[in-house]
This record gives structure tokens, C-alpha cells and sequence, in this order.
């Protein structure tokens, strides 16, 4: 009885209220467009397969800002409030790009020496640095080799977890305290306490699509996972 009134007065409410539905609006074509960000009025995305990054000013006309043969752009970050981090998935490396789109310093391995593998996500802190992903391998019989790095604002690369089964998307929740990493492979999104000195601590499943009852199984495919966050 009280879900057929919550239906009843939303029904009311909707067919009382006049709405207003924008229609989405085309940019721009793009090939492969990945990580989007909007970052001091102005849009980035990447171009995947084009290896480069495009810029809007004004939200109708594009422009390439910045491009690296192989790079297979994916992700885009602030970083140290004046610099962009592009993460090049393909080329295995992750890029500090000044404002004016001039390559900086190109990054391939972490502070230990351990190669990054196919960066994938990023996210900025408040610190002047980017928490980001390193997936692995995609294929359903890899091996967990998924990590999540950190390049703190002095250019160091620190690898705060691993043993993620294609790390993917990434999201910082500064008000709580926590970093969201999609494990992909998995189909599960995992959740790190985020310690005081920017280290991560045990991670939790915070979501687990498997596990979700009354609603069909991912059975599309083999590979199908959350993505992006």
C-alpha cells in the first residue's frame, strides 16, 4: 500500500509540474573520445586512436591541444594546479603537460622502478597531485596485475595498492575520506580509506554487481565490468 502511494503522488506531482527537456547537442566528432574534464572553463577529452587531446573554449569549436604518436590518450587531470597528467593507455606512460599543451616530463615507471601498465583513470586530490590507475592486461583469464599509483606534487610515483583484477576508473570522495576504484574483471567497484599521509588503506567490495538480487546477471559478455566513475 505505501509503494502504490509513493507511486500515486509522483504521478501527481509529474503531471502537475511543466518540464523543460534539453536535447543533447554534438560537439564535435571524435575517435574514441575518452576521459572527459572540465577544468578552468575550458573541455578536454582524448582522442584515443588519434593519440592526441582536444580542446573547447567555447563549447562549439575544438581544437588539438596537445598529442603524442602511440600515446592512446584516455584520461586527463589537473595536476599541481598549473600542469595537465594524460594518461597515454597504449604507450604505457603518463604525461605532464603544461597549460600551454608542451610535453613536461613522461613518466613510465613508479618510484620503485615497477613499469606502469596500461594506465587507465585518474583524479586529483587537494594536494597538487593525481591518484590513478594501472589496469593490467584485459582478458578474462589475466592475472590480477591492477594497481593504483599516486604522482604527488614532486613528481614522485608511489604504487599505494595492487592485486586488482583490471583496475579501471577511479574517483577521489575527498569529503569522506575515501578513493572508489573499479575493478573491472571482477565487476565489483572497491573503496580505499584514504589515510592523512595520502596512502590508502584496506580496501572493502562497496559494490558488487554479481551480487545483486532481482535484477538480470551480466551475461552480455564475458568482459562486461564497470568502467569509468
Amino acid at each position: 500500500m505505501a509503494r502504490c502511494l509513493r507511486v500515486l503522488f509522483l504521478a501527481a506531482i509529474l503531471t502537475s509540474v511543466p518540464f523543460a527537456f534539453a536535447s543533447d547537442t554534438v560537439l564535435a566528432k571524435a575517435n574514441y573520445p575518452e576521459g572527459p574534464l572540465w577544468y578552468h572553463q575550458k573541455l578536454y577529452y582524448g582522442e584515443m586512436v588519434r593519440d592526441r587531446v582536444t580542446i573547447s573554449t567555447d563549447l562549439k569549436t575544438t581544437a588539438t591541444f596537445w598529442e603524442m604518436p602511440g600515446c592512446g590518450p584516455v584520461s586527463i587531470a589537473p595536476y599541481r594546479q598549473q600542469e595537465l597528467l594524460v594518461l597515454c593507455h597504449m604507450a604505457h606512460k603518463v604525461v605532464r603537460v603544461s597549460m600551454a599543451g608542451a610535453t613536461i616530463r613522461v613518466i613510465d615507471r613508479d618510484s620503485g622502478g615497477l613499469p606502469i601498465v596500461h594506465p587507465n583513470d585518474s583524479d586529483a586530490d587537494d594536494k597538487g597531485g593525481v591518484y590513478f590507475t594501472a589496469s593490467g592486461e584485459f582478458h578474462p583469464s589475466a592475472p590480477a596485475t591492477g594497481a593504483v599509483l599516486y604522482l604527488d606534487r614532486d613528481g614522485k610515483v608511489r604504487r599505494l595498492a595492487d592485486g586488482i583484477r583490471y583496475a579501471n576508473g577511479i574517483a577521489v570522495d575527498l569529503k569522506n575520506r575515501r578513493v572508489f576504484v573499479s575493478e573491472h574483471l571482477n565487476r565489483r567497484v572497491l573503496a580505499f580509506p584514504l589515510l592523512d599521509d595520502g596512502s590508502l588503506g584496506r580496501r572493502i567490495v562497496f559494490f558488487d554487481f554479481v551480487a545483486i538480487k532481482h535484477t538480470p546477471r551480466f551475461q552480455l559478455d564475458a568482459l562486461a565490468g564497470p568502467d569509468g566513475l
